[in-house]
């Protein structure tokens, strides 16, 4: 019998099955069950229903929809729900599952899903609030099922959520708060609905006209009924239709006026022409200002009750006014809409209408002007077309008076309009982006803002995030930062648009933390708009921005908020590095003038960045980028004028002035998960029209300076071609000397290391560091790659490749100076790889012997070596030693270590430090999970003893590990397994044995088996001075140096 995760991969019957199938919707599931097996959606349904896990409150909650019975609501859910990625429990979430069973929960498969919840639990989590943890809670349960099950039994304690949310309670306040946010979105999620459609109901149409009362008769008045405002501009034979469809309606008591808004043609003409002949018609003649500001004029003109709006490019259906007065006075609204027939270039015809609430508004426009009926009075108490905004003033007056009123919908068409790309008009003309200054304008309440930023938390630092469907991503972002205990932070974000699974997982996951503000927004909007948004609902004093893509690494915050208390820096940026540890940004800068801004340092090692005094630069990155909050509300945050791009390189213009100054601080880091950014790659021509129509004049071509400060030099600019649409600097290193008169080489030392938190815990790391630090202090210019940039973009800057072999093989770089450096894992090695380099080293005698006969390539001895800066018996002067055993390592599987089991076995005190430890020995010799490098000397020194052993392979070829040079180098009495050499090496120091007798007898009398402090420190002297990676640069740097003149 196949497993269930067998039948999700099973694929549909053959293609005659599927076309019955699709012919027959009813017919289509059962023909899929019997072809792959499972259950139909009936039995599906019933299978759900009887797993006594479906929550039908909660499944209402998501749709909308209310069921008269459990089993209507599970058929539903099979049929519909599972397919729009709904689930059947709060605490399940689909993105949380493998991706075989989220495959199953699409195609309606619930008996898969609820087979694998009733299996041995291979995930760590099924949603944001249900890990593996919960199974461990009171009396423990073999299955996720199990929990859900047992969840409505007293006793049971829903687990803190993953990500710190808090201790939520139990089952029966966490699932009402759970609900409360489903209901939430199902509720946002409504608010979508389209504004166009391709079919319009003419039946429905006639039946609301015919059903339309006659409205009670108007009062005597010497005025018109309602004044149509119809601004134009340079559009003679227009004007004249627009008029013509006026005079059409079946109403006569109106008055319409022309404001003519600067025409230098025979359009005032036309008018007045028609004014001849009909006085209704008036002429207000103005300079050219702008459609909201001759609309305005045509406002104070008007004398009706109400105001009607045609531009002069579109037409009227002959009752259109008459049926608009008349809705108006029967239903008692101030302001209503009716539908417009569009038709585009194509002459393809669509329709602009339908019932409009003020919340749907707030984020697209749903109406046109010219269908629009409106109350003078209404207009006076929100006031009149905003004439700064250049394009969609109609959609900002409807926002406005949809705050105060309702706007009714009336479904009749009313307006024939003609949208022609080719003709000159607005919307052809200004930018597309003036829709966001709308809704920024509207979303955000500025003045309140302004007004409230005395308010602010001293000291409080407030995270900004914008979250599009990014849910895993962005708990895993936020996580160490919301944990921080030592700042005050404030996590505030927004989820934009996000799909129903993933604005779910970020609510839960923050259901109970008094320091996180989730936001939903019901559609997707500029991260311009949408951070504005978190700017205002922020209370801190200081304001990080951070992409939703963007991973901070440990004490990234303190940098910031200490740059930015210096009085002349306005904003700050972490350097933002790639998954494989390159630089994606280290500021902006603008290689040309005129040119579009660049990502300085992008694709070089992070050492560039670091060598860079992250000043002077003319713009930063909003990945990572932090400010005052008051400098940030008085510029009203980013600019909506951009659409996902160079709203960060334009507020740094408008926050900068004569003395101020923008940094990087290299201290800080933030790793991009997605360097590709696609949500910045929207609009890209017209956000780069706004930026260089705004800011050309200060977009100075002074980028050469930057690199200048790291050693580089740019003597060209590569044209934009290809893909490359913008212009390069062509970045070289020139030739320089150092103070004895050597050449002064670029050095790439390679590691085995992954660019990540764990990564950074191994031994290479540091060992890397020392010895990068050792050569430039010889003059030399070095930098550190982690394994997954050892072929970077830019290494062709480099001069010598130095591969610190260990787990992963380096290639050479074809014309190069390859040294490579075998420090570990010789079994790894192969002779056609040490052939392939220029130079090799290795740090035991008996395998560079082998390995220069198997290569035919010498192989020279280059024992390990300490950092004497670090490791040195001085550092604990004064302190008492420690009457314990101390190891520093991982364990290794399946025992640990063997050398920590024996001494734990002949009873010393063993305190081990690395991670896992705990599943290997008992708790009460866990020292911690990881102690930093520059820790650990003291610790060696004050201990009782220093244990250290090798991999296998390591000590059958005679490779002494760098853990015995840094102890002796300390000072300390040293135990290890027994290899080739140790003894001759650091003598009397390091003591070796084979059995835990050996181990006990060497420990139960540690005077006679170790020599004293004097003899200790003696020898100490002596590895600093023979084995320091200062003298190990020496030889690097003097090898280098003859292969380089051989050439």
């Amino acid at each position: 019998m196949p497993s269930f995760i067998g039948r999700v991969r099973r694929g549909l019957g053959s293609a005659g099955q599927r076309a019955l199938g699709d012919r027959y919707p009813a017919a289509r599931a059962e023909i899929a069950a019997r072809v792959t097996g499972r259950l139909s959606p009936l039995q599906q349904a019933d299978a759900l229903r009887s797993s006594r896990l479906f929550d039908v409150a909660y499944y209402e909650a998501q749709t909308g929809k209310t069921f008269s019975s459990p089993t209507l609501a599970a058929r539903d859910f099979v049929r519909e729900g599972m397919a729009r990625n709904f689930t059947f429990h709060p605490l399940v979430e689909p993105t949380y599952l493998p991706a075989p069973i989220r495959k199953a929960h699409r195609e309606g498969d619930i008996a898969a899903v609820l087979g694998y919840l009733g299996e041995e639990p291979t995930s760590e989590a099924w949603g944001p609030l249900f890990g593996r943890d919960a199974l461990s809670t009171g009396r423990g349960f073999a299955t996720p099922r199990d929990y859900l099950v047992a969840l409505d039994s007293d006793g049971v304690i829903v687990p803190a959520p993953l990500s710190r949310a808090g201790e939520v309670g139990r089952w029966a306040d966490t699932r009402e708060a759970l609900l409360a946010i489903a209901r939430d979105i199902q509720h946002q999620t409504a608010l979508r609905q389209p504004h166009r459609f391709t079919e319009w109901d003419e039946k429905a149409e006639r039946e609301w006209l015919d059903a339309l009362p006659d409205a009670p008769a108007l009062p005597d008045t010497d005025g018109p009924r309602v004044s149509v405002l119809i601004p134009v501009r340079n559009r003679p034979a227009l004007i004249a239709r627009a008029l013509a469809s006026i005079q059409e309606q079946d109403m006569s008591d109106w008055e319409a006026i022309v404001i003519d808004d600067g025409s230098d043609d025979d359009t005032p003409a036309v008018v007045e022409a028609m004014i001849a002949s009909d006085p209704r018609i008036r002429l207000i003649r103005s300079d050219h200002r702008g459609v909201s500001a001759a609309r305005n004029r045509g406002i104070e003109a008007a004398q009706s009750t109400y105001i009607a709006f045609l531009d002069s490019d579109n037409t009227w259906r002959p009752g259109f006014l008459s049926t608009m007065l008349n809705g108006l006075r029967t239903t008692g609204c101030r302001a209503a809409f009716a539908a417009a027939s569009v038709t585009n270039s194509k002459d393809e015809v669509s329709y602009l209408g339908s019932p409009v609430t003020y919340e749907q508004l707030l984020y697209q426009n749903y109406l046109d002007l010219n269908t629009f009926v409106v109350e003078r009075t209404a207009i006076e108490e929100v006031g009149d077309f905003d004439e700064k905004l250049r394009r969609w003033v109609d959609h900002d007056l409807f926002i406005r008076l949809a705050r105060r009123t309702e706007l009714r919908f009336f479904p009749f068409i009313g307006c024939d309009y003609t949208h022609d790309t080719k003709t000159v008009r607005i919307s052809n003309v200004e930018s597309p982006n003036w829709q966001w200054v709308v809704a920024d304008k509207n979303l955000v309440d500025w003045a309140d803002v302004e007004a409230r930023v005395d308010e602010r938390v001293p000291g409080r630092v407030s995270v900004l995030c914008v979250s599009t469907d990014k849910a895993h991503g962005l708990l895993q972002s936020l996580d160490s930062t919301i944990d921080d205990d030592s700042l005050d932070i404030e996590v505030v974000i927004v989820d934009n648009g996000s799909q129903r699974g993933t604005s779910a997982a970020l609510r839960a996951a923050y259901l109970a933390n008094p320091r996180v503000t989730m936001l939903r927004l019901p559609l997707v909007v500029p991260l311009a708009v949408a951070t504005n948004i978190a700017v205002a609902a922020s209370t801190g004093e200081t304001i990080v921005f951070l992409d939703q893509e963007a991973l901070p690494r440990p004490n990234w915050l303190v940098p910031l908020i200490d740059e930015l208390s210096t009085a002349d820096t306005r904003a700050v940026q972490s350097v933002i590095a790639n998954l494989d540890g390159t630089v994606f940004s280290a500021g902006l800068v603008y290689p040309i003038v005129g040119g579009q801004p660049m990502n300085f340092l992008g694709g070089h090692p992070l050492d560039d960045a670091r060598a860079h005094d992250g000043r002077g630069l003319p713009g930063l990155s909003g990945i990572a980028l932090a400010a005052r909050a008051r400098d940030v509300v008085a510029l009203h945050g980013y600019d909506p004028m951009y659409v996902d791009g160079y709203e960060d390189a334009d507020f740094c213009f408008r926050l900068t002035g004569e003395e101020a100054i923008l940094t990087v601080r290299s201290d800080s880091l933030v790793v991009l998960r997605d360097a590709r950014l696609a949500h910045r790659a929207r609009r890209e021509y017209e956000n780069r029209r706004v930026f260089h129509g705004r800011w050309y004049p200060r977009m100075a071509a002074a980028a050469a300076a930057q690199w200048e400060k790291v050693g580089f030099e740019v003597p060209h600019i590569a044209p934009p071609s290809g893909t490359t649409h913008d212009a390069r600097p062509i970045v070289i290193r020139p030739p320089r000397l150092t103070d004895d008169g050597r050449r002064s080489l670029r050095w790439a030392i390679k590691i085995g290391a992954e660019f990540n938190t764990g990564g950074d815990k191994w031994g290479d790391v540091p060992y890397a560091a020392d010895l990068a630090a050792a050569l430039r202090r010889h003059g030399q210019n070095v930098v550190v790659d982690r394994h997954l940039a050892a072929a970077r973009a830019s290494s062709y800057l480099d001069d010598v490749v130095l591969a610190l072999r260990g787990l992963h093989p380096v290639e050479p770089q074809p014309g190069k100076v390859n040294v490579m450096w075998v420090i570990s894992r010789p079994e790894l090695v192969t002779p056609r790889e040490v052939s392939s380099f220029d130079l090799v080293y290795a740090a035991s005698p008996k395998w560079a012997a082998y390995m220069s006969e198997m290569s035919g390539r010498p192989v020279e001895v280059m024992l390990q070596a300490t950092n004497p800066r670090r490791f040195n018996y001085l550092r604990s002067e004064g302190e008492k030693p420690v009457d314990e055993v101390l190891f520093v390592g991982g364990p290794r599987p399946p025992v640990g270590r063997r050398i920590v089991n024996d001494a734990i076995e002949v009873g010393l005190p063993v305190r081990v430090w690395g991670p896992r430890w705990g599943q290997f020995v008992d708790e009460k010799h866990v020292a911690g999970d990881f102690i930093s490098n520059d820790d650990v000397s003291m610790l060696y020194s004050r201990a009782r003893f220093v244990l250290n052993d090798h991999f296998d392979d390591m000590a059958e070829w005679g490779f002494i590990n760098n853990r015995l040079f840094d102890a002796v180098a300390a000072g300390a009495r040293v135990i290890s397994d027994h290899v080739d050499g140790i003894d001759e090496l650091f003598h009397e120091a390091v003591r070796t044995y084979r059995t835990t007798d050996e181990l006990a007898a060497l420990t139960d009398s540690p005077e006679t088996a170790f020599p004293d402090e004097a003899r200790r420190r003696e020898l100490a002297d002596l590895v600093a001075r023979d084995h320091s990676f200062e003298a190990r640069a020496d030889v690097f740097i003097d090898a280098v140096s003859e292969v380089i003149a051989r050439r």
